[in-house]
């Protein structure tokens, strides 16, 4: 009786692990048929936008021919074929060819000398996010103090800073209130965003900025901006927000408040 129990047991595992085999290489033959090789066909949709190279000519948005599926995404036609829909195995049509890529020019204006001062940002990622943001804003330097995170030691922060890390001017300090105080001491007005009682809205017209010379100071979501920093601060502004949630990923609000005092120079 044991015997034919134990019998039965493996039976029943031998089947799942066939079944899950035969799932998988279904899948893995369907999608390798956009012209991956078989090696490369497990991670495909997960890195189909990211083989997009920026520089190709060829990039089409594709569809499938299959009413019932109609799916549409963007596709490098120099790396693949392109004909079989990798979620149904249904036929694909070139749809549109994507935009022509250019780049924006500044608006011919004074623009602010803003250093960033990151108050114990201790995410890699939105540390990367916020060196890639601030490359494209202008930024004239970044103080990263406390725990955050050194590019040149942390390999995770180049992911999102896409070579901005080796093309801006940035430092490790271990005291942000100490960096603060110097670089009041130099004529920067510090603004710092938190959502603090005194704050303004970041939009709000009372909102003056004294100089051209201004360091934006953010801090970490568990613990926000440094009381002392806020307390030595010549502004504390906040962004406006509706639904459930208090506060924006700290990399987004950075991009909102470096464009907001971008803004503010230019009008």
């Amino acid at each position: 009786m044991c015997v034919f129990y134990i019998n039965a047991v493996l039976f029943i595992i031998f089947h799942h692990i066939c079944l899950a085999f035969i799932t998988n290489l279904y899948i893995l033959i369907i999608v390798s048929r956009l012209g991956a090789p078989l090696t490369q066909a497990t991670n495909l949709l997960k890195q189909i936008s990211a083989t997009i190279n920026p520089m190709s000519s060829n990039v089409y948005f594709m569809q499938c021919d299959l009413k019932e599926c109609c799916f549409r995404f963007p596709l490098d036609l120099d790396q693949f074929e392109g004909k079989v829909c990798p979620l149904c195995g249904g036929k694909l049509s070139k749809e549109v060819p994507r935009l022509a890529q250019w780049q924006p020019d500044w608006i011919d204006t004074q623009l602010p000398e803003v250093y960033l001062v990151l108050d114990n940002i201790r995410s890699a990622h939105n540390l990367g996010s916020i060196l890639r943001t601030a490359e494209g804003a202008g930024v004239s330097g970044l103080y990263l103090c406390g725990l955050t995170p050194s590019p040149d030691k942390n390999p995770a922060v180049a992911k999102t800073a896409l070579g901005s890390e080796q093309r801006l001017t940035w430092q490790w300090q271990s005291n942000a209130l100490r960096c603060c105080e110097h670089l009041k001491e130099k004529g920067f007005q510090i603004v710092c965003i938190e959502a603090a009682p005194q704050a303004k809205s970041i939009f709000s017209k009372t909102l003056q900025y004294k100089t051209s010379k201004i360091a934006l100071v953010l801090g970490s979501e568990p613990a926000g901006v440094d009381p002392a920093i806020i307390e030595l601060a010549d502004e504390v502004v906040y962004i406006p927000m509706s639904g459930e949630k208090s506060s924006l990923n700290v990399s987004v609000a950075c991009g909102i408040a470096l464009y907001s005092v971008i803004s503010a120079f230019q009008n």
